[in-house]
Parts: C-alpha cells; sequence; structure tokens
C-alpha cells in the first residue's frame, strides 16, 4: 500500500467508531429539531398562523418522535370488523379526543389537532 494510502486509512474511523458518531448525529439532529420546534412559539404571528394551518409542529413533532424510537399509532394493530363500525362511533371518539387536546402543553399543536379532527369529522358527516 501507498504511504498515502495508509495515512488516509489511518485517519479513516473504524466501523465501531463509525456507528458510534452515527448516533451522536441522530442525537445532535434529534437536539437541533427540538431546539427549532421551541423557536416556534416565539415567531410572528404571521408565521405562527402559517404553521397551525400547515400543520408543520405536528411534522415536526412526528420526526423528532420518531427520531427517538416512538413510532405512533402507525404500528398498532386495529383489526376490527366492519359490521362494528359506524360512524355515530367514531365521531363519539374523534370529540372525545378532541376534548383531550386542551390538555396538551402546546397550544399550537392542540390547534392544529383540532383542525385535523374537525376535517375528520367533516368527512364523517358527508358520508365520504
Amino acid at each position: 500500500m501507498e504511504p498515502e494510502a495508509e495515512e488516509l486509512e489511518s485517519m479513516h474511523p473504524a466501523e465501531e467508531e463509525a456507528e458510534e458518531s452515527d448516533l451522536l448525529e441522530m442525537d445532535e439532529v434529534t437536539d437541533m429539531l427540538q431546539y427549532l420546534d421551541s423557536l416556534s412559539f416565539h415567531l410572528p404571528s404571521k408565521q405562527t398562523t402559517y404553521m397551525e394551518k400547515k400543520d408543520i409542529n405536528l411534522k415536526l413533532g412526528s420526526i423528532i418522535s420518531k427520531l427517538n424510537g416512538k413510532f405512533g399509532l402507525t404500528y398498532i394493530d386495529a383489526t376490527i370488523p366492519d359490521d362494528d363500525v359506524n360512524v355515530k362511533e367514531i365521531s363519539s371518539a374523534m370529540s372525545y379526543i378532541q376534548n383531550l387536546t386542551q390538555y396538551l402543553p402546546d397550544a399550537m399543536s392542540t390547534i392544529a389537532l383540532n383542525h385535523k379532527i374537525e376535517n375528520i369529522n367533516k368527512q364523517l358527516d358527508s358520508g365520504e
């Protein structure tokens, strides 16, 4: 091996070190996103309204949760036979969930989730 190649190879971290640096990098990304999320509370009202309408804080929170290893409701096995589900029960459950959102510590998340629930209820009412 040429001296330059040996020198370059010696500078390359071992696989174990690379895995540790990847984990550290992931933590840094998570920290950065959490910091970005915290900054969103200090935006002017126009930008805050935009974030609420586009559910940006929910999307950001979802990314942060996934980076922390929490995958949310996506992986819950919800095998309910169709004949056991009706629109009235779903609407009732959605209303219950909407009432719970008032206890979220993040007001922006409360607003975004309420918009989502209202849209779901509209779709249920229209029969879509």
